[in-house]
């Protein structure tokens, strides 16, 4: 769930009130944004990556808005095999992302030392417009 202002994160403090800590202001249940925080696997030829989808990259992907599977699993109290297939219907879809890396250090489990992980995080993306990018990579060609 996120901040309506600022969009970031925020805490419970009682029933039915969430806390932004950034803003320093309290909203209701039915003011704070019901966002989606997935990894999800993506692949191309070269390679495959684990990559964040976390607001609206999210909905951009499931194709149901944060707040509607919500409703869908709370209120109209969905079967778990629903839910599934709605979340595995993206698979195979093609889709043109703008993706953020960040050099993490992590502590190693072997008691040795540290270990260096690529963290990535979608900041936006689209369904891939095959028109659309063959006419850019088309006048990529003609460049040369």
């Amino acid at each position: 769930m996120g901040c309506p202002e600022c969009k970031r994160k925020v805490g419970q403090e009682r029933q039915g009130l969430f806390r932004c800590d950034f803003c320093n202001k309290s909203f209701s249940d039915s003011e704070v944004r019901i966002t989606y925080t997935i990894t999800a696997k993506f692949a191309d030829s070269s390679d495959t990556a684990y990559v964040s989808l976390i607001g609206e990259s999210g909905d951009q992907v499931v194709g149901v808005k944060a707040s509607d599977f919500r409703n869908l699993r709370e209120v109209q109290m969905a079967s778990p095999d629903q839910l599934r297939e709605l979340m595995n219907q993206p698979s195979y879809s093609y889709f043109t992302m703008i993706v953020r890396a960040k050099l993490d250090d992590y502590q190693g489990n072997n008691g040795g030392g540290d270990e260096l992980k690529f963290r990535y995080q979608a900041v936006r993306i689209a369904p891939l417009d095959f028109k659309e990018d063959n006419e850019m990579l088309l006048k990529r060609l003609q460049m040369y």
